[in-house]
């Protein structure tokens, strides 16, 4: 069983994305007449053996994970540097009370992994399972309230 023709992948510098797009539609059609032309038995092992060789997927593959990675919600708004604009979101995102449908699930996420911080350097604090016993929709989040960026 012939497999289908492996393109370079690794110099990624010298592809454009939509010329890097072509080369993988063109190894996925490869593909599918490959598997088209085996009989059912072989038709598993072929599809293994392209999964498990192929540079165009392994390349995606790391495409999507460094894009993932380096994903910046302030970065992508170009607002990286205001220090006002951060402590606005997480403000937004730590009261209960905002219009972002996610109640308290991002300060109770918050206040957990601070929480497990804290435990990890040995500072006492609250036991971890009270963060989920207790209801958090009426928290007050404060902005610059007193020289402080964002009081809870």
């Amino acid at each position: 069983m012939d497999k289908p023709a492996k393109e370079d992948y690794s110099q990624e510098s010298s592809h454009s994305d939509e010329a890097l797009l072509k080369l993988m539609v063109a190894d996925l059609t490869s593909l599918e007449e490959l598997l088209c032309s085996a009989d059912p038995i072989n038709q598993l092992s072929a599809f293994r053996d392209f999964l498990a060789n192929d540079e165009g997927l392994a390349e995606l593959k790391r495409m999507n994970d460094d894009w993932q990675r380096g994903f910046d919600i302030f970065d992508v708004l170009r607002v990286h540097h205001m220090e006002s604009v951060h402590s606005d979101f997480l403000a937004w995102l730590l009261n209960p009370q905002e219009n972002h449908a996610i109640g308290s699930h991002f300060l109770k996420s918050f206040l957990c992994s601070t929480i497990k911080a804290a435990q990890d350097q040995c500072i006492p604090t609250a036991p971890l399972d009270r963060v989920h016993t207790i209801d958090w929709s009426e928290t007050e989040v404060r902005r610059e309230w007193r020289y402080i960026d964002i009081l809870i």
